[in-house]
């Protein structure tokens, strides 16, 4: 029998969990002998070096920083169009009973439904990051949630990555019997480490007795404001802590002008956009990851995979991973629960660290097994 041929669509290829789990997706159907397409509505490359290269890559033009807002929203609707269009013809071009398209985040979502609408040979799996559905911001989306609401009546599969983040989505469908969480895949193989970025690591954190790193988008929801001012408290409480800070955002701005008004030019550094960065975990003392929600984020699972501590916010299906001694809980979400966290890891020894880690690998080592995580995907393409 005939493997389908799977879409993939994701809404860019820049630096984010959903993004890298797409693509995790792809190579692993690639490497099994499936057809994968891969579908891109933003411009930018960041993380095309993840993907096999024996997989065509669609890319289309859905956003620009250029434009005014008015403007904006003008070109997307217009390249929305033109993306449905474009879509539903590669789609009719190939055998349509034997297509299965995986979408990961809300405008992959809307275009898959459009894409796939009134084609009830092809199945539409749509997958959920998050545990809501917001603006890169803690508050809630009720269009998104609505959008959301209808999207699920025509998938044939909702998949989810956390447990907690599919329980509360299932309130918002009418139908219950199409949803199943698959834990984030796992990836173990990143291209050699880059010395010159390893050398300026060291250089920025050598000086300080904990080294904390965070990483992720630069906005609203990472909630690095207030990590900024956690910092600034163990600052005045005058324990030497740095913290590098690896990604980009609309959000950077605010943050350097936070750093530079609370005098922690010297504490933090912001290290922009990085490739592979688990290839540089091990010259950091702490991992710390402080969202004010989410479902069950990358850099929780490849810090503990490198056997990183990890303080996290209870978020998601987070804290599942971390109780028992496994992590560092970050009770809040302010800079006092972030501070208290911190200060609670920096006065474990080396061997309760040690320990910790090691028990937190041998837990998520036989909780999220790839092989069983890619099988589960196989079930619903099927």
């Amino acid at each position: 029998m005939k493997k389908r041929t799977i879409y993939i669509i994701v809404t860019s290829l820049l630096t984010g969990g959903a993004e890298k789990q797409a693509i995790w997706l792809a190579n692993k159907f690639f490497d099994n002998n499936y057809e994968v397409r891969f579908v891109v509505l933003k411009k930018g490359n960041e993380l095309s070096f993840l993907l096999n290269k024996g997989i065509p890559i669609r890319q289309f033009k859905l956003f620009s920083k250029k434009d005014s807002r008015f403007l904006a929203r003008i070109r997307l609707a217009y390249w929305f169009l033109i993306a449905i269009r474009k879509l539903r013809k590669d789609i009719r071009r190939e055998e349509t009973s034997n297509i299965t398209v995986i979408s990961f985040l809300i405008h992959s979502n809307i275009l898959a439904f459009f894409s796939t609408l009134f084609n009830r040979n092809v199945k539409h799996i749509m997958s959920v990051r998050s545990d809501r559905f917001t603006v890169r911001t803690s508050k809630i989306s009720f269009i998104r949630h609505l959008i959301f609401y209808f999207i699920s009546m025509q998938s044939s599969s909702i998949v989810f990555n956390s447990e907690n983040a599919m329980q509360k989505f299932k309130k918002l469908s009418i139908r219950k019997n199409n949803h199943c969480v698959i834990p984030n895949g796992i990836t173990t193989d990143y291209p050699e480490i880059n010395t010159a970025i390893e050398s300026e690591i060291k250089k920025t954190v050598d000086c300080f007795k904990y080294k904390l790193f965070a990483a992720g988008r630069l906005d609203e929801l990472n909630n690095y404001g207030e990590l900024i001012k956690a910092i600034k408290i163990l600052k005045d409480k005058g324990l030497n802590i740095g913290l590098v800070l690896f990604g980009d955002g609309w959000h950077r701005n605010t943050l350097e002008k936070q750093v530079i008004n609370l005098q922690l030019e010297n504490k933090i550094s912001f290290f922009g956009k990085v490739k592979n960065i688990p290839n540089y975990f091990q010259l950091f003392d702490l991992a710390i990851h402080t969202a004010t929600h989410g479902g069950l984020s990358n850099l929780i699972i490849e810090s503990i995979y490198n056997k990183v501590p990890i303080a996290v916010t209870p978020i998601g299906d987070s804290q599942e991973l971390i109780k028992e001694g496994r992590g560092i809980e970050i009770k809040g979400f302010d800079s006092n629960a972030i501070a208290a966290a911190i200060e609670e890891f920096t006065q474990l020894d080396k061997d309760s660290v040690d320990s910790a880690s090691e028990r937190a690998y041998r837990y998520l080592s036989n909780k999220f097994d790839n092989n069983s995580i890619y099988e589960a995907w196989v079930d619903l393409v099927k």
